[in-house]
């Protein structure tokens, strides 16, 4: 649909009283209140926002019109990954900043089926398998209360954490790398049962802890407000895949036009449903 048509039915959907739904592409139906959340600068942005966006983003670096301009060869897990490591790990280290409470044999970890369904690209919808890419972008909310993203670097064996809120913690960085403690153990063991060395012909890693490093604050663009970090995200995770890092140059001032422009892009690629 070109734009002014999409701005159209938009708006036609968005304010028509009657309540409405459309199919986003993640098997998840949205009503109205869902673009207005998106489309809100005070809202917070849900688990179903961020995996349609990343959905979106995927689906453009797959099209043969806009597949130029997607520079980087990456895979994209949805948020569900990243809350499987977790509910996993909390078996053996209930607080991820204090120390384990059960003993941890990486050599007898049995990985279920469905995160070695992401190593080899069935899941997502959008996967990609990780032994045709350089990174893996693992988005996740921690604390219960903030969306950061990391990229997992096949090639140098290492994490890179984005955090909007890295001012807030500028010399804690720790904090961080304790709270994605889950990809740093868990990620090495997906990689070794699921075939990835077979499939990728790399050096095969050993299953220690992966060692991750969080960017400092002049090195990724900050929020000032505390609704907006998983705006941040997003548009973090569309810049690593098009290949502009380190180059983020996008404020929090940004954010409305992108979030409003995010919530026409979903729509326009979405399916009304009688």
């Amino acid at each position: 649909m070109k734009e002014m048509e999409v701005n159209r039915k938009y708006n036609a959907f968005v304010n028509d009283p009657n309540l409405l739904f459309r199919y986003i592409g993640i098997d998840a139906s949205v009503s109205q209140s869902f673009f207005r959340e998106l489309e809100d600068p005070m809202e917070w942005l849900g688990i179903k926002h961020m995996d349609a966006y990343i959905n979106l983003l995927c689906k453009r670096k797959n099209d043969l019109m806009e597949k130029k301009q997607f520079k980087r060869k990456v895979a994209v897990v949805d948020c569900a990954f990243f809350n499987e490591l977790t509910l996993i790990w909390r078996q053996f280290q209930p607080n991820f900043h204090a120390p384990l409470t059960k003993v941890f044999y990486p050599g007898k970890f049995n990985v279920p089926l469905d995160l070695i369904e992401y190593a080899i690209g069935n899941k997502p919808a959008w996967g990609t398998a990780w032994a045709s890419v350089d990174d893996v972008i693992v988005p996740y909310f921690v604390g219960g209360s903030h969306w950061i993203f990391s990229v997992v670097h096949l090639h140098n064996w290492n994490i890179t954490i984005y955090d909007s809120n890295s001012h807030l913690l500028p010399n804690n960085p720790k904090h961080r790398q304790e709270q994605v403690l889950p990809l740093r153990r868990l990620f090495p063991l997906i990689c070794k049962k699921s075939g990835y060395y077979d499939d990728s012909k790399r050096r095969k890693q050993g299953l220690a802890c992966m060692k991750a490093v969080r960017l400092a604050p002049y090195q990724f663009p900050c929020q000032v407000d505390g609704s907006s970090c998983g705006a941040f995200m997003l548009k973090g995770i569309e810049y690593v895949m098009v290949g502009k890092e380190p180059n983020f140059d996008f404020v929090q001032q940004d954010i409305p036009a992108f979030r409003k422009q995010a919530a026409r892009d979903i729509f326009a690629n979405s399916i009304e449903i009688e």
